[in-house]
C-alpha cells in the first residue's frame, strides 16, 4: 500500500439533483472534517422545467454559484487550508449542456439566457424518447453495435439523445452550438482552468464511447443521426481527452487558489458521474454491490472481468471495463424514479413521508393494500423503457393514503428485486450490499422493505455523503496519496450504521407475481 502523509486533507465535490455538497476529509482515515451543501435556487422555483413534459433544465448559474457556495461553506473556517492537496467532482449524469466554440454554456451568452434548451439537461429529463429510439435502431442496426455496453439499448437519459433533440426543435440554438460538455466536465474546467480531460466514465457509460470502436462511433453514424450539426459537435468532444476519475485533470486555477486561500499545487481529480463516485465511496468492489437510493436508484456492481471475456449483460443500463473501480468490469442498473415515487405520494396526500413511513409500517401485509409498479419516470432497468408508466391494481374505497404509500414503496423494492434477480441469472451476484443516500439513513421502512422483497441483507453507510467521499478518493488517488482507488477505500471508507435482514414473516413473493404480470417485467 502507498504510504499516506499525516495531516493531507482532500474535498470532494458532489452535484446532485437537488443541490450540492463539499466535504473537507482527512485523506487518512477517510473523517469528515466540515461539510456545506447549497440548493440550486433556480431548479427550487422550477425554473425552465415542465414536469408534465418530462423536461427538467438546470441553469449553469446554479451550478457556479453552487460550487462558490459550498467551497467556501467547508473551508472558510478551517485553519489548515495548506493541509489540501486535492479535490474531486462527480455530478449526475447524462447532464449536458450545448456550447460555444470556447466550451462556455450557451445559457451564459445574453442571446439564450432563458432558453431552457440553452441549459444543462437533467439526467431524469425525458423530452428525447423519440431521438433515443432512432439511436438505437441505427446502433443496432451497425455491426459494430453501438449500444453494447449499455444493454442492447439507449436511454433518452443520456446524452446523444438530449442532444439531438434540441437540434431538431431549436433552429437557433443548433445555430449556435459547436460542442456539448457534461455537468462533471464542465465544474472540474472551472476548477482547474482551460482545457482538462473529460470524464472517460460520462462517455463510456452515457456517450456510447469504447475503446471497442476507438472512441465514439464514426463521423457517418452521427451524420446519418443528426447531420453536419450533430457530426462537428461529435467531432469536436472526439478531440478532447479522456482520463479515469483518479487521474489528475490539472492543478487549482490561480484564481480559486486565491479565493480560497489554497495552495497553487492543490490537484483537481478528473469529474465523474455521481452514483458512480458513490459506489467507491460505499466500498463497491468485488463482492460488494452499492446501491445508491435517492431522488433515483443506481445499483452498480464491480465484478472480475474473467467471469465475462467479451459477453455482454442484455439488459443493464452499462457495462463498463474499470468503470467503477479499474480492473473490475462495471455494472450500471437503476430504477428512473425512487425517492421521486414517495414524493409523488407525499404531494398526493398531502403528507410527510416520515409520517407516511410510520403509519405504513404498522399496517398487516393483506388484500386491502393495492400493488403497484414503480416506473413513474419510466423504467430504466432491466430493460429500459422510457414510456413505461406506473400502474396501481386493487384500489378500492378502502384504499387511504397509508396503504398507497405502502404500495408504491413495494413497487419500488420490487424493481429492485427484478434487477437483482436479472443479474444474478447473468452469473453477477454479490455478498454485500450497501445502501447509501438520504432514504437509508432516513427511512427504516423503506430499507427493511428492501430487505424483506429482496430476501437479501442490507448494510447502511453511516455518511449521508458517500457520493463526495468516493470524490475525495478519486482526489486523494489524483494527488499522489494513493496509488490507486482500491488502496483509498480501504483506508477511507465509512463503516455501516444499520444492517436490515429479511422478516421471515413477510412473504411478497405473490404480489411480485402480480407486480410482473403487471408489466410484463
Amino acid at each position: 500500500m502507498s504510504e499516506t502523509i499525516d495531516g493531507k486533507t482532500v474535498i470532494g465535490v458532489d452535484f446532485g439533483s437537488d443541490s450540492a455538497r463539499a466535504i473537507l476529509v482527512d485523506a487518512e482515515t477517510g473523517a469528515i472534517l466540515s461539510s456545506s451543501t447549497c440548493p440550486y435556487p433556480r431548479w427550487g422555483r422550477g425554473y425552465a422545467c415542465a414536469p408534465a413534459e418530462a423536461r427538467f433544465r438546470q441553469h449553469p448559474l446554479d451550478h457556479q454559484e453552487a460550487l462558490r457556495a459550498i467551497l467556501h461553506g467547508v473551508l472558510d473556517d478551517f485553519t489548515h487550508r495548506e493541509t489540501v492537496v486535492g479535490i474531486g467532482v462527480d455530478a449526475t449524469a447524462s447532464t449536458p449542456c450545448l456550447t460555444d466554440a470556447s466550451g462556455t454554456p450557451l445559457a451564459l451568452r445574453p442571446a439564450f439566457a432563458e432558453d431552457p434548451d440553452a441549459m444543462f439537461v437533467l439526467w431524469k429529463d425525458h423530452t428525447a424518447e423519440e431521438e433515443a429510439r432512432l439511436i438505437v435502431a441505427a446502433a443496432n442496426a451497425d455491426p459494430a453495435r453501438y449500444c453494447r455496453h449499455s444493454g442492447g439499448t439507449y436511454s433518452p437519459e443520456s446524452c446523444w439523445g438530449k442532444v439531438l433533440h434540441i437540434l431538431r426543435t431549436n433552429p437557433a440554438v443548433a445555430e449556435a452550438a459547436a460542442g456539448v460538455v457534461e455537468s462533471c466536465d464542465w465544474l472540474t474546467a472551472l476548477l482547474a482552468g482551460g482545457s482538462v480531460p473529460r470524464s472517460r466514465c460520462a462517455a463510456a457509460y452515457k456517450q456510447m464511447w469504447s475503446t471497442t470502436w476507438g472512441g465514439f462511433p464514426p463521423s457517418p453514424f452521427f451524420a446519418e443521426l443528426g447531420g453536419r450539426r450533430l457530426t462537428a459537435i461529435r467531432d469536436l468532444l472526439a478531440s478532447c481527452r479522456f482520463a479515469p476519475a483518479h487521474a489528475r485533470a490539472g492543478t487549482l486555477a490561480s484564481a480559486w487558489a486565491e479565493e480560497l486561500g489554497l495552495g497553487a499545487d492543490v490537484a483537481v481529480g478528473v469529474g465523474n458521474v455521481d452514483a458512480h463516485s458513490g459506489a467507491v465511496g460505499a466500498g463497491c468492489n468485488a463482492g460488494t454491490a452499492a446501491f445508491i437510493l435517492g431522488t433515483s436508484a443506481c445499483i452498480m456492481y464491480a465484478v472480475p472481468r474473467e467471469s465475462f471475456g467479451d459477453r455482454q449483460v442484455e439488459g443493464v443500463f452499462g457495462q463498463v471495463p474499470d468503470g467503477i473501480v479499474e480492473g473490475l468490469e462495471g455494472i450500471e442498473m437503476g430504477l428512473s424514479a425512487f425517492g421521486d415515487a414517495y414524493a409523488w405520494t407525499s404531494r398526493l396526500v398531502s403528507m410527510p413521508q416520515a409520517e407516511l413511513d410510520r403509519r405504513a409500517s404498522g399496517l398487516r401485509l393483506d388484500g386491502s393494500i393495492p400493488v403497484a409498479t414503480d416506473w413513474f419516470n419510466g423504467r430504466r432497468s432491466p430493460f429500459q423503457d422510457a414510456s413505461a408508466t406506473a400502474t396501481i391494481k386493487g384500489l378500492s374505497l378502502g384504499t387511504d393514503a397509508t396503504r398507497l404509500h405502502y404500495a408504491v414503496v413495494e413497487a419500488t423494492a420490487f424493481g429492485i428485486r427484478a434487477i437483482v434477480e436479472h443479474l444474478e441469472r447473468n452469473g453477477i451476484r454479490a455478498d454485500r450490499h450497501v445502501a447509501i443516500g438520504g432514504i437509508p439513513r432516513k427511512s427504516p421502512f423503506v430499507m427493511q422493505m428492501l430487505a424483506d422483497v429482496t430476501g437479501k441483507t442490507f448494510e447502511v453507510c453511516s455518511t449521508g455523503d458517500a457520493c463526495a467521499l468516493g470524490a475525495a478518493m478519486h482526489a486523494a488517488v489524483a494527488a499522489g496519496i494513493y496509488g490507486s482507488v482500491a488502496e483509498a477505500q480501504e483506508r477511507m471508507c465509512a463503516p455501516s450504521c444499520a444492517t436490515y435482514r429479511p422478516q421471515p414473516d413477510r412473504d411478497h413473493d405473490t404480489r411480485y407475481k402480480i407486480y410482473r404480470n403487471m408489466g410484463k417485467a
